[in-house]
């Protein structure tokens, strides 16, 4: 494993120290707060990909859905999910 130096200010250094779990290194946490930002900045990512793509076949097709129809749609989803029912 490469070990690469960061510059980070000793406040921010402390104020993680406080927060390290029993056993847990400064490493450690470093590296797992940079593979979850990485992980969620690619998700986002990936998500707004998908939202321009929806938006550009809409635009293309002309069928647009109607929000409160897709809202009450999840909700339904989201009941059936809650009641342990499968959506209608």
């Amino acid at each position: 494993m490469s070990r690469t130096r960061i510059a980070v200010d000793n406040r921010t250094l402390d104020f993680a120290r406080a927060v390290l779990g029993e056993g847990e290194s400064l490493t450690h946490f470093v590296e797992s707060a940079i593979r979850q930002a990485v992980l969620f900045r690619r998700a986002r990512s990936e998500f707004l990909c998908r939202g321009i793509a929806a938006a550009a076949e809409a635009r293309a097709s002309g069928q647009y859905r109607d929000a409160d129809t897709v809202l009450a749609e999840l909700e339904s989803i989201l009941r059936s999910k809650e009641s342990g029912q499968s959506p209608q």
